[in-house]
């Protein structure tokens, strides 16, 4: 029986040289350009937990907020859905044909459940700040401080954060991403400021390794000289 020798060009071509050219080496050599691929996986793979625990707690906190003005069935509340744009109102809609075809019955966790992080987040969106910022901004961040809560800035964050979320989810590149470790420090901030406990639950289980492994790949330690204990 042959044993199988690794050939990294044959996993180039497997991959597809255009979607490796983001990781393409100066020296050429496929191993070299197959390390940075692999530096990007286990950034991304870094980083989900701690993205998956944040959406699911941004979209509660909202979801709070909807079942206490709209009440428990808010997803087919006429004065809700007036409130919505044409974009969310379809997503909704979708996600409710997409529940419909599989469950008897329809409720607020399996729509909370099945919509998107961008449904969600466009209710930080400038549109909806009379139902939900200008009433519920305490309800949403409520270990934040009244300037802490800033919803200008919260917002272009939290477009950088579903943009990175999206990119991570596809599979692109995020690597080399200048600005990654500001995302990550907003995320972490975030969360902390909407409920600190689920932050260190995370860090007490271990759950987060994103600051270990962007410094292993960015700023690894030096290695010592042969001989050197």
């Amino acid at each position: 029986m042959s044993v199988l020798r690794l050939n990294h060009a044959q996993v180039v071509q497997a991959l597809s040289p255009t979607r490796l050219t983001p990781y393409m080496a100066l020296s050429g050599r496929d191993t070299d350009t197959l390390k940075s691929y692999v530096q990007n996986i286990a950034l991304s793979v870094a980083l989900y937990p701690t993205l998956q625990q944040f959406e699911v707690v941004f979209r509660n906190q909202i979801e709070k907020i909807l079942i206490a003005d709209f009440g428990v069935q808010w997803f087919s509340n006429h004065t809700f859905l007036r409130n919505l744009d044409q974009w969310a109102n379809q997503e909704l809609t979708k996600t409710l044909n997409k529940i419909g075809r599989t469950h008897s019955q329809t409720t607020s966790a399996l729509v909370v459940a099945e919509c998107t992080f961008g449904f969600w987040t466009s209710f930080l969106e400038a549109r909806n700040n009379q139902i939900i910022w200008f009433k519920h901004d305490r309800t949403i961040f409520p270990f934040a401080t009244r300037k802490q809560r800033n919803i200008q800035v919260i917002r272009r964050e939290f477009d950088a954060i579903r943009k990175l979320r999206n990119r991570i989810a596809h599979h692109e590149p995020i690597r080399d991403d200048p600005n990654l470790q500001t995302k990550y420090q907003s995320v972490v901030r975030l969360l902390n400021w909407m409920n600190p406990h689920v932050a260190l639950w995370m860090q007490k289980n271990n759950i987060d390794s994103f600051a270990k492994e962007y410094q292993k790949i960015h700023h690894p330690k030096p290695r010592k000289p042969r001989g050197q204990k």
